[in-house]
């Protein structure tokens, strides 16, 4: 009960996942079959597991269910959609990531870094998420700082069509390949070289002295605070 308080308690101040309280279920289901059997309801019980049972039967072999009645797997009755494709996905990004081998891989989902974190390999393990916006949502936008990696490059794997908005944090982006590791999902893998930095792009506008060759930011609110290496500047035609 205290656990499923606890979830409870979170789930209404913040957000919360039904499989957090899975720890819950295991006492319950030995609280209820108790019970049932205490009060002489045995046979509810019984029917409860065969019901189980039989879901769990047509839940495994849906897809030969599906062909028996005619229904077409698509993207709204697939089951199992978001388990398809991902160590396809992975042996993709693998293959890119041992062309690029200076690149590190950059994404813009959590569950997409997780599953290639396990499916790609040893150059995924040190993938990072984009998060623009400091937004702290999940474990990596906690641990992990992009501000850290500027003047990198990074193979950027995504489902998203418009990148527009990701050209400012780079010097220059560069479209691979794109692939369809399921029949509903696809990704398309960019290579974006110099990463300058999530503060670079907040702060406008751009003030560069050609005396000192240092490239600044103003950020509206004081004197100009920070200052770029001479090659940032000549990449950016500043002069």
């Amino acid at each position: 009960i205290a656990f499923f308080m606890i979830i409870s308690l979170q789930a209404l101040v913040s957000r919360a996942f039904a499989n957090w309280a899975a720890p819950c279920y295991i006492a319950a289901i030995i609280w209820l079959s108790h019970t049932l059997c205490a009060h002489g309801r045995k046979h509810l019980l019984i029917i409860s597991i065969v019901v189980n049972l039989l879901t769990m039967v047509v839940v495994y072999h849906y897809e030969a269910l599906y062909k028996q009645v005619g229904i077409p797997i698509s993207k709204r009755t697939d089951l199992m959609r978001a388990t398809r494709g991902w160590p396809e996905l992975g042996r993709f990004v693998t293959n890119i990531m041992e062309l690029n081998d200076e690149a590190i891989l950059l994404v813009d989902e959590r569950k997409v870094l997780v599953e290639l974190i396990y499916y790609a390999g040893p150059k995924a393990r040190d993938g990072q998420i984009f998060n623009g916006n400091r937004v702290m949502k999940n474990h990596f936008h906690l641990t992990q700082d992009l501000d850290q990696l500027t003047g990198r490059s990074f193979i950027w794997v995504t489902r998203a069509n418009n990148i527009a908005p990701y050209q400012d944090y780079f010097h220059s982006i560069d479209k691979l390949l794109c692939y369809e590791p399921s029949p509903h999902d696809r990704f398309c893998a960019y290579k974006f070289e110099y990463f300058t930095g999530y503060y670079y792009n907040e702060r406008q506008p751009l003030y560069c002295n050609t005396t000192s060759r240092c490239c600044y930011y103003f950020d509206g609110k004081g004197p100009l605070s920070k200052c770029f290496m001479d090659n940032m500047c000549k990449n950016r035609g500043w002069d």
